[in-house]
């Protein structure tokens, strides 16, 4: 479905974006060689075409959409920074969604889906993007015409950059 290297790192993971109904819109890929900036890539199929790098949908869906539709309105959603962290919550049975690019472009997604969900809880990574986030979440979901009580919960021994996934494992 996508490429096993990218820009010469192999690929070491990847997420699946799925609409409501739990077709594949398009997947993204963390490749990365040990020690060295990871590379995280959309794929998604433009205009009938293959998978190719990149996304061309306006606004772009959230990850995790498959498991927020089956979430009771009165249960509370996790609202994380990366499909990585999403993914962890998820596997714990949690529902956790995130935004495509993480902290660099929330304000390119459709956050409707939210709507009417009695609460939400924001686990941003603990580094300024991570507060920033969190921020640009929870402003965002205060605007939706049923706003969800919204809380930003700072996960406690984090490291600098640390995230859900290192707080799940220590």
């Amino acid at each position: 479905m996508i490429p096993k290297i990218y820009r010469n790192k192999p690929l070491v993971h990847f997420w699946e974006y799925k609409c409501a109904a739990g077709e594949v819109l398009g997947v993204v890929g963390r490749y990365q060689v040990e020690g060295e900036k990871k590379d995280v890539v959309p794929f998604f199929k433009k205009r009938g075409a293959d998978w190719l790098p990149g996304i061309d949908t306006d606004p772009r869906p959230l990850f995790g959409l498959d498991r927020l539709t089956n979430q009771p309105k009165n249960k509370a959603v996790f609202f994380v920074e990366g499909e990585k962290c999403a993914a962890a919550l998820q596997s714990i049975g949690l529902c956790a969604v995130t935004t495509l690019g993480g902290s660099m472009a929330p304000n390119k997604t459709d956050f409707s889906p939210l709507n009417g969900f009695v609460s939400v809880f924001i686990l941003p990574d603990n580094d300024e993007p991570g507060e920033k986030y969190a921020a640009t979440i929870a402003d965002i979901l205060a605007n939706l015409e049923q706003s969800p009580k919204v809380k930003a919960v700072s996960l406690p021994g984090l490291d600098e950059g640390g995230d859900v996934v290192d707080w799940l494992k220590a």
